[in-house]
């Protein structure tokens, strides 16, 4: 007795991912979890925060300028790192649009080969 199954069966070459789809992935999340750490540290650590002490002297003008330039780099490779997700994830579609070519060309040319039922072929 077979077997139920629940529809058809995907072929095992769409489903399984490549290994470059697998790095893609790894890298993904990987920058994912520093982003979401670096903006949690963004937004909750005191150094972040730019009040102005009550006596403003040169140094410390100095001291707030520089801390000022440091947070806005900090920012900045934040935003890059959340820009790279987008290229990322543009890879990782890629990958799948090319897979999946490949696949509907073999489909095709299996098709394409198959003799017609009662041909000469």
């Amino acid at each position: 007795m077979m077997p139920a199954t629940h529809g058809p069966r995907r072929p095992p070459t769409l489903t399984a991912l490549t290994p470059r789809q697998r790095r893609l992935r790894i890298i993904t999340i990987a920058v994912l979890a520093v982003v979401t750490v670096l903006v949690a540290v963004g937004l909750l650590h005191p150094f972040f925060d730019l009040q102005a002490p009550a006596e403003v002297t040169p140094e410390v003008r100095r001291a707030l300028a520089v801390r000022g330039i440091v947070i806005l780099f900090y920012w900045t490779v934040c935003m890059l790192l959340g820009l790279s997700l987008a290229v990322l994830a543009w890879l990782d579609i890629r990958e799948i649009q090319r897979r999946l070519r490949d696949h509907r060309l073999a489909l095709l040319k299996s098709l394409t080969e198959r003799t017609p039922e009662g041909g000469d072929r």
